[in-house]
């Protein structure tokens, strides 16, 4: 997207709610500065957010803020339901896949990439041994 908005491909980036485009502030701010200079405007549909007047500047940050701390906690009551879920027995992760880590180092002194390992086993290159 800032690739597009440097390049000129369009003059204004409009998102439904701030929390859609960033979720911290720090990328926020960074990022929309960077679009205002290549040119290129910021409009939140559901909140009405001029960043070329102070008060609007004021406002994105605040969202901004809101928008992380709210990525934080939903992060917090995951993990805590995540916890307490183990704790009464249920697996919350996909089942470990059962391969042979032999035939793999074999297939790797052989040459073989990544990719064309976990197609071997069929299983995807970020799958755990």
């Amino acid at each position: 997207m800032l690739q597009g908005a440097e390049i000129g491909k369009f003059q204004i980036l409009l998102v439904t709610k701030i929390d859609r485009f960033a979720r911290s502030i720090i990328d926020c701010l960074i990022n929309v500065e960077k679009l205002e200079s290549y040119g290129v405007a910021f409009a939140a549909t559901s909140q009405p957010i001029d960043t070329s007047l102070a008060m609007g500047k004021l406002t994105l940050q605040i969202m901004a803020c809101f928008a992380e701390f709210e990525r934080s906690i939903i992060n917090e009551r995951m993990k805590a339901g995540r916890k307490a879920a183990e704790q009464r027995g249920v697996v919350c992760h996909r089942p470990r896949k059962d391969i042979s880590r032999k035939k793999l180092e074999e297939l790797v002194s052989k040459g073989l990439s990544a990719n064309a390992c976990g197609k071997f086993f069929g299983v995807t290159t970020s799958t755990q041994v």
